[in-house]
């Protein structure tokens, strides 16, 4: 395991200050702007990966309050001078928020979502991201899960970055429980081999006995664009 994701990231919005060794996120003159609160983890998710913030404080005032999310995002895009939206969900195709009772996938796709609304949120509850060693997430509040989420998210080159957004409501909050571990050898040899001939899945047949290529396609499930999830039954047939 590693320790870095054990604060937030100093890429943030415009409106939050970090503190506290950046362990805590505020959004200043919470009274007067409601928006520009999105925070990072502070490393990129990796393996069986975790992101837990206690809420410190709420205002009034405004309606809506904190947000989770994953989002998917190029290393090349995501460094210092990275402007992040202004509330979330943004603009972002892949990307996954909690936001009241719904679940925003991408910008246009919403969803009835988890056993409270987090609107309803109180001081002290905490507010987490889980990821599974192969790419399931889950949202959680205070330690229960909340529901799926998503699946396979680090078939991707993408940086798989968790975020809280302090919106509306939401001022202050503090991480307090968080790690991410590194992935195993067999994953990361599965996604290579994936990434390689998935444009082509029957090609995977002519070299892999039944058993092994059910073993290596078990990381492409539902969300596999349609036409790998036809190549892929092509290529186990």
């Amino acid at each position: 395991m590693q320790s870095g994701l054990l604060s937030f990231h100093s890429i943030h919005g415009s409106q939050i200050q970090l503190s506290n060794n950046n362990h805590t996120a505020t959004r200043v003159d919470a009274e007067k702007v409601y928006d520009n609160g999105v925070v990072y983890a502070g490393i990129p998710f990796s393996g069986h990966s975790r992101f837990v913030v206690e809420a410190n404080e709420l205002g009034v005032g405004w309606s809506g309050s904190f947000k989770l999310g994953v989002v998917l995002l190029s290393p090349d895009n995501f460094k210092q001078g990275y402007k992040p939206p202004r509330y979330s969900p943004g603009s972002d195709h892949d990307s996954w928020v909690w936001s009241r009772n719904l679940l925003h996938i991408g910008s246009e796709v919403k969803v009835p979502y988890g056993f409270i609304n987090l609107e309803e949120v109180e001081k002290g509850d905490r507010l987490g991201i889980e990821v599974s060693e192969d790419g399931v997430v889950r949202y959680l509040v205070n330690g229960a899960g909340q529901g799926v989420v998503a699946q396979n998210i680090y078939t991707t080159h993408d940086h798989v970055m968790g975020f809280i957004d302090h919106y509306g409501q939401a001022v202050t909050s503090t991480v307090v429980d968080a790690f991410v571990s590194p992935f195993s050898l067999q994953h990361l040899c599965r996604k290579v081999i994936y990434r390689r001939l998935k444009h082509d899945m029957r090609a995977l047949s002519e070299y892999l006995p039944q058993p092994l290529l059910h073993y290596v396609l078990a990381i492409c499930i539902k969300d596999t664009p349609h036409d790998d999830q036809s190549d892929r039954a092509k290529a186990t047939k």
